[in-house]
């Protein structure tokens, strides 16, 4: 086998084990929860960005909601629903 041969069955063997790796399913952890919906709230005072993104500090108190609420058990739905009800369906983005 050749050099070059074997650096790019290496490559396609490293290849593989990172799909596969990305593949695999995995328990999701309370801190990508948060992120994730937080990404998807938008922030109420910054035209155009999340609630993850923004740097008002009513956004830090929206983060903070929403890190109490995953903590309490709450499923993503009912968290951005309460969020709905709370300052409209335009929150959501």
């Amino acid at each position: 086998m050749t050099r070059e041969r074997a650096v790019i069955l290496v490559a396609l063997l490293a290849i593989f084990g990172a799909v596969a790796w990305s593949a695999w399913p995995h328990e999701t952890t309370a801190a990508e929860r948060v992120d994730r919906i937080t990404s998807e709230l938008r922030c109420v005072t910054c035209q155009g960005l999340s609630v993850e993104d923004a740097p008002a500090a009513s956004t830090r108190q929206m983060r903070d909601l929403v890190v109490q609420r995953v903590a309490e058990g709450r499923n993503d739905d009912e968290i951005r629903g309460g969020f709905g009800e709370w300052y409209a369906d335009w929150v959501m983005s």
